[in-house]
């Protein structure tokens, strides 16, 4: 069966026909116990909501999470938000559709983000962190599963590639990060940071297009995964240094910073504070983007390129959003070793000189902090 618009292409009163992916499906009443259903529609290109107003209760079962549909609608603006108002829905079998079209994935270039993975880790000093991460990125099974999984279910880099996406960008961050603050030990954060999500790898499932938690994942969690699967690298590499593997390991289960938030502990040492906050910024970073993209197409024809999102429960926040202009973020090409601006000059030193090669500054700038 032919696809149909891409959510991508919908607009404000846009009339709707197409094929979609069911993310979720809930049926509710309204305030006058009249029955709806509430849908979360998917493609490749995004999500968008759906309501089904009429006959609802009659065509939930045509809607299961996972499922495939036929949409015919019109697409409405709702809080700053579109939604599609559905007229017509009927359940899709998965052998009618491209598989190809509701599958999401990064719009950067699996290959060269992974090439300058492997640059930073090349660049490790420290030959404990350095045999271990590389360990598990020589890993070809492990390779495969890291570089087409996604980071999250929902929330932010929830596509294929993303796992690679967000590991990088933190990556690049901490490294950026690390060479104004003498005591981070930047081998321990540019190694915590590769491996904080490793956990991923196992924690969904993503052979299909609609990504969910594996047994494992719903059950132990990415963080506690992740650390035990660290710790049997380690003792399959021998001769490692006990201390470093236990800041390793403390930087992964850490790295959501609070224990509400799923970490077993809470950050103690600088390395585990700072990834935990290079990773929250990487992950709201990437909602706000994908957020304001989603706002952006409602509000076609909207001369501010400033408009309020409506109330964000994950940040507990209404959000003022600018209409984006490109990716999330660009990630230049290069091998993680040096990179230039578009004038050809570098921009990036390969590492932080150390310490005790750093000449005092000529004419030191003042500290916030002074």
């Amino acid at each position: 069966m032919e696809k149909g618009i891409f959510i991508n292409e919908i607009t404000d009163g846009a009339e709707i026909k197409g094929l979609f992916l069911v993310r979720s499906a809930r049926l509710a009443t309204t305030r006058n116990g009249n029955p709806y259903l509430a849908l979360q529609l998917a493609d490749k290109t995004g999500e968008i909501g759906a309501k089904v107003w009429d006959n609802a209760e009659t065509l939930a079962p045509a809607c299961p999470e996972g499922g495939f549909v036929s949409v015919s609608g019109q697409a409405q603006s709702f809080q700053n938000a579109l939604q599609i108002r559905v007229t017509d829905l009927a359940a899709v079998p998965a052998g009618a559709v491209d598989l190809a079209d509701f599958v999401p994935r990064t719009v950067h270039d699996i290959d060269a983000m992974w090439q300058e993975l492997r640059g930073f880790a090349g660049r490790i000093e420290d030959q404990d962190y350095r045999r271990l991460v590389a360990d598990l990125l020589d890993d070809p099974e492990l390779a495969g599963r890291f570089r087409q999984a996604p980071a999250a279910k929902h929330m932010h880099h929830a596509y294929l590639g993303g796992l690679l996406e967000h590991t990088l960008a933190i990556v690049r961050l901490a490294d950026a990060v690390s060479r104004f603050y003498p005591d981070i030990d930047q081998d321990l954060l540019i190694a915590a940071a590769m491996l904080h999500d490793i956990g991923k790898v196992l924690e969904f499932s993503y052979d299909t297009p609609a990504f969910d938690y594996s047994e494992r994942g719903r059950l132990e969690g990415h963080l506690v995964l992740g650390a035990e699967f660290v710790s049997q690298r380690i003792e399959r590499l021998g001769n490692f240094d006990e201390r470093k593997a236990t800041l390793v390991r403390h930087c992964i289960l850490s790295h959501h910073g609070r224990l509400e938030f799923g970490s077993p502990t809470v950050p103690m040492i600088l390395e585990a504070l700072v990834l935990n906050l290079l990773d929250d910024l990487d992950a709201k970073a990437n909602y706000l983007h994908r957020l304001a993209g989603e706002q952006s197409a409602a509000e076609t024809g909207a001369e501010d390129d400033f408009q309020w999102s409506g109330f964000q429960r994950p940040l507990e926040r209404f959000l003022f959003l600018r209409r984006p202009k490109g990716p999330a973020y660009t990630l230049p090409p290069g091998t993680g070793e040096e990179e230039t601006t578009s004038a050809g000059h570098q921009n990036r030193p390969k590492r932080r000189p150390a310490k005790q090669a750093e000449p005092p500054p000529p004419n030191p700038q003042p500290s916030l902090f002074d």
